[in-house]
């Protein structure tokens, strides 16, 4: 791992190279040069731990592909205080070109309010609930086709028809 840091660093020693959580547990990684993005919510502590920078993005709440997972469930979640930003992801296996807006809004929206607004204004689920709704309905009005607040999920595109799993 560290090879392949200090190649990419060859013509900029100042700047850091992010790497997924993998290598932190799979290898040595310098903390001067790395920042570590973290899916795996059981490393963590031990990143932060070791003096790295993190980038947040637990695969438990922050992935929007795993469809089982709610806004509130998102919005609740506990995010170190020491942690550069965050970063909710979106696998394709889930989804497809017909419902991509539907998996991400407003779902993303509720973990970007957590990431740039101080904790104390996101602890009221029902003011945030109510701001949710309203940036739905500004997202319609814009043509982004994003599902209903306080949905339980949906299920994946299976059997004829769709793209990912076609005959």
């Amino acid at each position: 791992v560290n090879s392949v840091v200090d190649i990419a660093l060859q013509d900029n020693k100042k700047q850091h190279i992010i790497l997924w959580d993998e290598a932190f547990t799979s290898g040595s990684p310098d903390p001067n040069k790395t920042i570590i993005q973290i899916w795996h919510d059981d490393v963590t502590n031990s990143v932060l731990d070791a003096g790295f920078q993190v980038i947040y993005s637990p695969s438990s709440a922050w992935y929007l592909d795993h469809l089982d997972t709610n806004w509130t469930d998102r919005y609740t979640l506990n995010i170190p205080d020491s942690v550069l930003g965050g970063e909710a992801c979106a696998w394709g296996e889930t989804m497809d070109p017909s419902d991509i807006e539907a998996t991400v809004w407003p779902s993303l929206a509720a973990v970007a309010e957590r990431l740039w607004s101080p904790l104390h204004l996101t602890l009221n689920l029902t003011t945030a609930e109510s701001r949710l709704r309203q940036f739905r309905c500004i997202l319609l009005d814009r043509g982004v086709r994003a599902e209903p607040v306080g949905l339980a999920g949906r299920t994946a595109p299976t059997g004829p028809g769709s793209c990912l799993y076609s005959d």
